[in-house]
Parts: C-alpha cells; sequence; structure tokens
C-alpha cells in the first residue's frame, strides 16, 4: 500500500499512487535508461488510480521526481545508499552510506503558486519551474549533445546550449500567445539570444532566485539538463572539524522505477 502524498506545487491536491504489475514493468523495460525522463512520464501516469489522473508531462520536475522517490521508498526492501566521493575538506576518498528516507525529512510544500511574475528590462515577465515536457526537452539536448566527444568544441557548444534553454523553458513573455506554443517558445529564444551577455546573468541570477522562492517537494539540484537529489549533509568523517558536505547523487530513473 503506498500512502497518499500530497502534490508539492499544488497542496491542496493529492496524488493517489498503486504498485505496478510484471506486464507493466516488462514494458518499462522497452524505454531506453538515456530517455529517462520519458520513463518518468510513462511511469506516473501508468501508476495513478485512473479516477484522479492528471498528465504527468504537466508536472513540475519537483513533483515528478518527488512522486517517482516516493513510490520507490514504499516499495522497495533496501533504501540504502553508499556514495563514493572525494572530500572536499580533507582531500580523501570518502563512502558515505546513509537512508535514501532520510531525503524525504526535507520534503517541502511550495510557498504561493509554481510561477512568480517580475520586471526585467522593461518587461513583466513569468518565471515558472521547470515541467516534465521541458525535462524531456533538455533530454533529447542531451542527447544530441552526448554524440560529442566531451572535448569536442560540438559537446561545449551543445552544453553551453543546454545552460541557456535551462533559463528560456522557465520565462514566459507578456502577450504570449497559449494557443501556439512554437511561435511563443521562439518569440522566448529570440529574446534572450539576442541579448547582451551581461544581461542574460541577470536574466539568470533573477530566474535563480525565483527557483529558490518556489522550491519543493525532496531536494533537487540542476547541472547541464540533469537533475540529481542532494543527500542530506553529514560531517566529513576524517574528522575536519564542522564540515558537512552535501552529496548530489545522480537521478537515474532504473534504480527507482521497478523492472524486471
Amino acid at each position: 500500500m503506498i500512502p497518499v502524498l500530497q502534490q508539492p506545487s499544488q497542496p491542496d491536491k493529492k496524488l493517489h499512487l498503486q504498485e505496478v504489475s510484471v506486464a507493466q514493468c516488462i514494458g518499462f523495460s522497452e524505454v531506453m535508461p538515456e530517455h529517462e525522463e520519458t520513463l518518468i512520464t510513462a511511469f506516473l501516469n501508468t501508476i495513478q488510480l485512473p479516477e484522479y489522473y492528471s498528465d504527468a508531462s504537466t508536472w513540475t520536475v519537483a513533483d515528478r521526481y518527488t512522486a517517482v522517490f516516493w513510490y520507490a521508498m514504499h516499495t522497495q526492501a533496501d533504501t540504502y545508499a553508499s556514495v563514493p566521493y572525494q572530500c572536499p575538506h580533507c582531500q580523501k576518498e570518502h563512502h558515505h552510506t546513509f537512508d535514501m528516507r532520510d531525503i524525504a525529512a526535507e520534503y517541502r510544500s511550495i510557498q504561493g503558486a509554481s510561477y512568480r511574475e517580475r520586471e526585467f528590462n522593461g518587461k513583466t515577465i513569468q518565471i515558472h519551474c521547470l515541467n516534465g515536457e521541458d525535462a524531456e526537452a533538455l533530454q533529447l539536448m542531451r542527447l544530441k549533445r552526448d554524440e560529442y566527444a566531451e572535448d569536442s568544441p560540438e559537446y561545449r557548444a551543445e552544453n553551453a546550449k543546454i545552460r541557456v534553454h535551462e533559463v528560456i523553458f522557465r520565462l514566459i513573455l507578456p502577450n504570449a500567445q497559449a494557443a501556439d506554443a512554437k511561435r511563443e517558445e521562439s518569440d522566448r529564444t529570440e529574446w534572450v539570444m539576442g541579448m547582451p551577455e551581461s544581461q542574460f546573468k541577470k536574466l539568470k541570477a533573477l530566474v535563480d532566485s525565483c527557483e529558490s522562492e518556489m522550491m519543493h517537494g525532496v531536494p533537487l539540484a540542476l547541472n547541464n539538463g540533469k537533475f540529481s537529489l542532494k543527500s542530506p549533509p553529514h560531517i566529513c568523517p576524517s574528522g575536519k572539524g564542522d564540515a558537512s558536505t552535501r552529496l548530489h547523487l545522480p537521478f537515474r530513473c532504473v534504480e527507482f522505477i521497478p523492472r524486471i
């Protein structure tokens, strides 16, 4: 039995989840791990009780990852993880073992709406949380980037595009035409791509500030189009005073979504 989960971005709504069948697990196995955002959407759309269904591609990224995490923590027998890392305080190699359920202690509901209105360069813009459709678009950009060697100029260029689109996907401009999504996205992209680099840095700082205000669900980090879970802080095992470390754990959905 999976307990009802409060939807982090809409605390007045509840997510009603059920365990998947063996046949459904086989279906999930068909999806390549590199297409994890597509898999997350399919998984979440499958495990919802039909009478409470809503399309998970429209949920915020934090909603999606929290729901997958919630499912795993209530269905997996072993919730412990052991993570190797180089300590930034003593420079030694450590293994940090902890109960993944401890991450849930930092769960939080959003404060206010899942967007903010701000003034920027004379425009009133809306800054939104990334949703599933945005995550799938970033996934496609990562797949294109990964066609190149990491030390190639093409890889670096595609990676820069990803970082810019992490901002673009969060924006809605004034007079946006909701009925014409392609035109609206084109306008956003043209506006951002045409601004001076110094202005883009200010825009990114504004977006990051709003993102901090709208934090919800389990703690996540975004880097180069990829989301990670944040582990609870822990003290350096070598005894470097009160120096604490917080690990960013790549969210590999194959570790959370059941497969046969």
